[in-house]
């Protein structure tokens, strides 16, 4: 008879664990791919204007008291965003030069401790950015409009400085008469909003009359009157500027 010859025990120990560690890898294995890890995103994330680091870049840029505006977009301008970049101390008001002008080059996000990225809405709304689309005036309540053409005409969104920040004030404006901008008509150290709009009684959507009219807002929205309607863009007060006085607005019809 033949005996039969045992594996050392440390052997079959070594087998065992061994088979073990291969059972554990095939279940992780197929533990992952019923349920994958999600993408680690390269560089900075991107807000929630869709405007990443890697695609955006800052196409105009100004400066009210310590906070630094920039507007970044893309390649085509039809996405965007206002990021701040702040010194946390409070904005000094305007100078006697007026609007802070700018250079080349509704929701918030913190990317450092001293800058904030908000959104562009308006871009959503076919709007597309360009070097022109800030503007910005320090004022006693400092101000910016992020504006852009679209098949509606000229869309624009207006950014207050708060105690708390920056953020998006109201709805877009709309202009369809060639102009949106922002200009203090009361003297009060505060800028309005001033948009050009055509008149057209009547004509619903499919005004293309050359005729048009400031209408003018505060920077909280509210109406505060209507020039008279001219019969072209460049006899507005201050035109291409528009910079209409208080005693020029009348109650809009």
């Amino acid at each position: 008879m033949v005996d039969r010859v045992s594996a050392p025990r440390g052997v079959l120990a070594t087998a065992v664990l061994a088979a073990l560690v291969t059972a554990g890898a095939l279940v992780g294995a197929f533990l992952l791919r019923q349920h994958p890890s999600p993408p680690q995103a390269a560089g900075a994330s991107t807000d929630a204007g869709g405007c990443h680091a890697s695609n955006c870049r800052t196409i105009a840029s100004t400066t009210i008291g310590s906070d630094t505006i920039d507007l970044l977009a893309n390649r085509d301008g039809t996405i965007g965003s206002l990021r701040v970049r702040s010194t946390g101390q409070a904005p000094s008001s305007r100078t006697s030069s007026g609007q802070t002008p700018t250079g080349q080059g509704t929701g918030l996000s913190q990317t450092s401790p001293n800058t904030s990225t908000l959104e562009v809405p308006i871009t959503g709304q076919g709007a597309t950015l360009t070097a022109q689309s800030l503007v910005c005036d320090p004022g006693n309540t400092p101000a910016c409009l992020v504006r852009g053409n679209s098949s509606q005409g000229t869309i624009g969104q207006i950014y207050l400085r708060r105690s708390t920040g920056w953020s998006a004030s109201g709805n877009p404006y709309v202009s369809d008469g060639g102009y949106l901008g922002l200009f203090d008509v009361d003297g009060d150290n505060t800028s309005d909003v001033i948009t050009v709009q055509r008149y057209c009684p009547g004509a619903g959507d499919g005004c293309t009359s050359q005729h048009v009219f400031a209408k003018v807002f505060s920077l909280i929205g509210k109406e505060l009157g209507c020039t008279e309607t001219v019969s072209e863009p460049k006899w507005l007060p201050g035109w291409p500027n528009v910079s209409p006085s208080e005693s020029e607005l009348h109650t809009c019809s």
